[in-house]
């Protein structure tokens, strides 16, 4: 309903006549926004935190919040990454080594960071109550305990 008047179109009801009793709006449009994501943070990180050197990346159960321009917001599982625009710096499955240290998650040119550890022991050698001996992926041993 509109009333008032009409000025330049003010009414929105695609004329210029001034109204002294409400008139119906037949031609209203909500103006649209498009909505971007203004930001992006890790609410789940993904199950498998910690890998050996040549394992490969397992995304599984990460999860990210992305926060939008009229602060609103939405969680989108890996899964649905690709269908929010979302991408991460390592794809699932690719091979790791030991110099990736963080997955990066972007969107939209917002980013966050989600650490990932390793541990150089490929294979236990030997081991008592005083000792160990280990193999590390790169082919170093490591010994600790009593001497």
């Amino acid at each position: 309903m509109t009333w008032g008047y009409g000025l330049d179109g003010m009414l929105g009801d695609g004329g210029n006549d001034d109204r002294t009793s409400p008139g119906v709006v037949s031609n209203f449009n909500l103006l649209s926004q498009t909505l971007t994501v203004g930001d992006v943070v890790v609410k789940t990180p993904p199950t498998k935190l910690n890998y050996r050197e040549g394992e490969t990346l397992d995304l599984t159960g990460l999860k990210v919040t992305l926060i939008y321009s009229d602060r609103t917001s939405s969680d989108v599982s890996y899964e649905d990454f690709a269908a929010n625009g979302v991408t991460t710096s390592k794809v699932n499955g690719a091979a790791l080594t030991a110099s990736d240290t963080s997955i990066v998650i972007n969107v939209n040119g917002h980013s966050a960071k989600v650490k990932i550890g390793f541990s150089n022991l490929k294979y236990q050698l030997a081991a008592d109550s005083s000792h160990m001996v280990a193999l590390s992926a790169t082919g170093k041993v490591y010994t600790w305990g009593l001497n």
